[in-house]
């Protein structure tokens, strides 16, 4: 399917053969910011064909919650540095339920349910209590 460059919404008469995959990226294409909310995060990265994405939820609540901390100490830009540090990431990008936000379209919305670092994962976020 392509959408217009930057889109996340899938129109909802689209056939969906998927409602998640994978995507590898180039580290150094990815950055966490924050969002129009106060405080809130979003992801921006660009895709293998060059497609620039911004304001991606991050529903990775383990990421989510590292970025978190690290954003309010003030050090997203060091999460970003190590990121693009990084030899390879992949995001796992998931759909929403259809829905309408306000002022926009009637659309499934694409989010990140996952975002993975290699060789390494920001310290903690993987890790479950016994």
């Amino acid at each position: 399917m392509d959408l217009p460059d930057g889109d996340r919404g899938v129109p909802p008469e689209h056939e969906l053969h998927h409602s998640i995959f994978t995507l590898a990226v180039d580290p150094q294409s990815v950055a966490i910011v924050p969002g129009y909310k106060m405080g809130t995060l979003k992801l921006q990265f660009t895709d293998p064909r060059g497609r620039f994405y911004r304001n991606f939820p991050i529903t990775d609540l383990g990421f989510h919650n590292f970025a978190q901390t690290k954003h309010g100490a003030g050090d997203l830009g060091q999460l970003n540095d190590w990121i693009s540090g990084q030899k390879e990431v992949f995001l796992r990008i998931g759909l929403s339920g259809i829905f309408q936000p306000p002022g926009q379209k009637n659309a499934y919305w694409m989010q990140a349910n996952g975002i993975y670092t290699f060789p390494e994962a920001p310290p903690g976020i993987r890790i479950h209590p016994k």
